[in-house]
């Protein structure tokens, strides 16, 4: 396409111009980026309003795949207006699910919300079935932040349900990847509580002693066990499509599950084949997560030096990346493992850069907003799937 492009004119150099920038998405996110950015400047030639609009689109999730997510917002929301001018209610619907994506992963869920509930609404109105899946998949994503995992599941299996309906299975694999997650958490709550100081500020307190008998109880074992039956089938839904990403994801998840068997080498098995297709892929976002879980196992083994070099470096790429919940999971584990080593001045620094972080997560005001949203649309779910087009 590259080559043809130096002798294109008019609209065919612009459909060119879009197309490249689409097949450099998991190549090469800058020149994704240039390709989009040199659509616009020629869109913007052509004074056609939903090329135009399209060529914002464009740019905007450019710039999302560089992890530049404010300039991301900036272009989406442009091209947003664009086709509410135009009329256009389907990239209406797909602009606003592209924005609940870029607002969710800076943290601000109240906004995400807001969008993806706007773009389910629009969805409704027109009886558009798999646009109201990826709005209700990624309600679902915003409730399981939120730790409302029995709503966030009320929602993924919504949307397994549609998709089973138009026989879609390429999307499965997801929504049992989700189900698994929002079981494997709903299985926390039912842990018994523990006054341990290190417990209340850590997460993965229990890994590895969740089926002692002081911990195991009838509710906990029967959502774990449901986390692994879909954790597994997604694995396998994942692999008959040669999603290799896919089954990394799934590894990942797999791996916390079986940290609270206490077989820490079949855990740090399942990260370390994530780990290398993370690595191929420059996925900043999963490379923070899985170097933090690496550095939790690490720090469980009783090798507290080990597991503060995975966090320090998980925390890096987090800072790489900016998602406040993967702050939240390296504060955490940060505030424990310094506690482990007697280092209790470091211990207490990255205690108060959790709260700080805890606080912008969760608040009275966004969940206020929450309830309100839940009212005002009263709609009956974690698909990061962008709308390209």
């Amino acid at each position: 396409m590259e080559a043809v492009l130096l002798t294109q004119k008019g609209i065919e150099r612009l459909n060119t111009l879009d197309k490249l920038a689409r097949t450099y998405d998991v190549i090469d996110e800058f020149k994704r980026l240039q390709y989009a950015k040199e659509f616009l400047a020629e869109a913007q030639k052509s004074d056609i309003d939903s090329i135009i609009a399209k060529a914002y689109i464009s740019v905007g999730i450019g710039f999302y795949y560089t992890h530049k997510t404010d300039s991301a917002a900036k272009y989406m929301e442009i091209a947003l207006e664009k086709f509410r001018e135009i009329g256009d209610s389907t990239r209406t619907a797909a602009c606003l699910n592209n924005l609940g994506i870029f607002y969710g992963d800076s943290g601000n869920y109240k906004k995400a919300l807001d969008k993806y509930f706007e773009s389910l609404k629009i969805n409704q109105h027109f009886q558009d079935s798999s646009g109201m899946a990826k709005a209700m998949n990624n309600i679902g994503t915003i409730y399981y932040d939120w730790k409302k995992f029995k709503k966030a599941t009320e929602y993924f299996e919504n949307t397994l349900a549609i998709h089973k309906a138009l026989n879609e299975r390429i999307h499965y694999a997801l929504l049992y990847r989700n189900l698994g997650l929002c079981y494997f958490d709903i299985a926390l709550e039912f842990f018994p509580d523990n006054q341990d100081t290190t417990a209340l500020i850590n997460n993965y307190f229990y890994m590895g002693k969740a089926l002692t008998p002081e911990f195991v109880n009838d509710s906990s074992i029967k959502y774990l066990n449901m986390a692994e039956e879909n954790l597994n089938t997604a694995l396998e839904l994942y692999k008959e499509f040669d999603d290799e990403y896919g089954v990394a994801l799934v590894r990942m998840n797999m791996g916390v599950v079986t940290s609270f068997y206490g077989d820490w080498g079949k855990t740090l098995l399942l990260y370390a084949k994530a780990l290398e297709v993370f690595i191929n892929t420059n996925d900043n976002k999963n490379l923070a997560r899985i170097y933090i879980n690496m550095g939790i196992i690490h720090g469980k083994m009783g090798q507290p030096d080990k597991s503060i070099e995975l966090l320090l470096k998980g925390l890096d790429f987090a800072e790489k990346q900016g998602h406040l919940l993967v702050f939240d999971d390296a504060y955490s584990a940060l505030t424990e493992s310094y506690m482990n080593k007697g280092n209790y001045k470091r211990a207490l620094e990255y205690c108060m850069k959790l709260i700080h972080i805890r606080d912008k997560l969760i608040n009275k005001e966004s969940l206020q907003l929450l309830s309100e949203l839940e009212n005002k649309y009263a709609m009956n779910k974690k698909n990061a799937e962008l709308e390209l087009s």
